[in-house]
């Protein structure tokens, strides 16, 4: 509650300094942060026992279901870049959205399943893990991709060499079936091929640490509002753009 205060109270500085418009929009913004914060309240009131959580983990396994039927008919059959987890369905070219949000779904899903194959085993988690790892390299995303080795990295204890080798198998079985686009993205990314967009997607991050830290420290105590960044940080940029310093993994 502190936190989301202290962020409404910052769009006075964004409605001070920059108009009424750049604080409605942060401020929408800020109210989508608070239902999602919401959303923990509601686990605490709704998941009071036993029957609940597993009434929500049969929830979240069959939303992944459809979020992988979805999106492999959209990739194979229609050629989408990459899978997401949002859906439009009266768009044709741009039907699917939310690549890094669908891996860090994909993420949330895989813990969940890790966790109640400890508890109980079923031959349906095998399933559901092998489609976590199908659906990933189709997001093509790449901080979650960072995000889910730093998990995997993070929960391998010693002796569990089996689950290493289960692993390595599931994703032996999905790598032929992953579109071209994927290598493409990926190898771009690791070879800073020059000219592709994922070079320019990179380095245009790091551009934007480098123009939010200038604004830090024209602003460090009180900041320029929440989410103001992108309204201000033309000022301190040599190119003169708008710019956020977005990095999903971090």
């Amino acid at each position: 509650m502190r936190y989301f205060g202290l962020a409404a109270l910052s769009l006075l500085l964004l409605l001070f300094h920059v108009g009424s418009e750049a604080a409605l929009s942060s401020g929408l913004k800020l109210v989508r942060a608070m239902q999602g914060a919401l959303v923990f309240a509601l686990g605490i009131w709704w998941l009071r026992d036993e029957r609940h959580v597993r009434a929500t983990l049969r929830a979240a396994l069959a939303a992944v279901l459809v979020l992988a039927t979805v999106n492999c008919i959209w990739v194979f059959a229609f050629g989408l870049a990459r899978a997401g987890m949002v859906w439009w369905p009266g768009e044709v070219q741009e039907a699917i959205g939310s690549p890094n949000e669908a891996a860090t779904a994909l993420l949330i899903l895989w813990a969940l399943v890790q966790a109640s194959r400890a508890v109980r085993p079923r031959w349906w988690h095998m399933l559901l893990m092998g489609l976590a790892l199908l659906m990933l390299p189709l997001t093509q995303s790449r901080s979650g991709m960072l995000a889910f080795a730093v998990f995997l990295l993070l929960t391998l204890r010693r002796g569990r060499w089996r689950w290493v080798l289960g692993s390595l198998l599931l994703v032996g079985l999905v790598l032929p079936v992953v579109p071209g686009s994927f290598w493409t993205r990926m190898g771009n990314s690791l070879t800073l091929e020059p000219g592709s967009f994922a070079l320019f997607s990179m380095l245009l991050r790091f551009y934007g640490y480098g123009v939010a830290w200038q604004v830090f420290l024209g602003h460090p105590l009180f900041g320029v509002g929440y989410l103001g960044l992108r309204f201000v940080s033309a000022g301190y940029s040599d190119l003169g753009i708008a710019l956020v310093a977005e990095n999903y993994f971090l």
